[in-house]
């Protein structure tokens, strides 16, 4: 991706994700920032009761913490080299129970030409780090 108008790269960053059942119809994440270039990107997450660990609690179960780790850095990664970058592995640090909204932010630590590795930050509505993830992708150009 080429683009220099920041609202044109969001709308085709959120269209990848969109292109995704899962995303789209389930997490319904929003992409709120992001630099092709840096490789770097940040989702959005709103609150969604059917997203909750449990019915008496408000964070959000652990799955969908991951989900929105993986989903950031893939597509940190995919808008950068233009290619699709399946995962190849993934660490996540709960550090806190995680309340909507949410917001992912990927950063792209190394790319090759090969495998590219990104760190995810995912904050609170306070600012407050509730889970560090970090995963390797596999660069398929084709």
């Amino acid at each position: 991706m080429t683009d220099n108008d920041p609202n044109a790269s969001i709308a085709a960053a959120q269209a990848v994700l969109d292109a995704v059942p899962f995303h789209d119809q389930v997490l319904r994440p929003r992409v709120v920032a992001v630099d092709p270039r840096a490789g770097s990107l940040d989702v959005a997450l709103d609150p969604n009761p059917a997203l909750r660990r449990s019915r008496e609690d408000g964070a959000l179960h652990g799955g969908v913490v991951a989900s929105l780790i993986d989903l950031a850095a893939y597509n940190a990664v995919a808008l950068h080299k233009s290619a699709a970058t399946p995962t190849l592995d993934l660490r996540i640090d709960y550090l806190r129970p995680a309340v909507a909204p949410l917001v992912a932010r990927a950063r792209m630590v190394r790319a090759g030409r090969r495998t590219a590795t990104v760190d995810v930050t995912v904050v609170d509505a306070a600012g407050v780090t509730v889970a560090l993830g970090r995963g390797s992708f596999m660069i398929l150009e084709g």
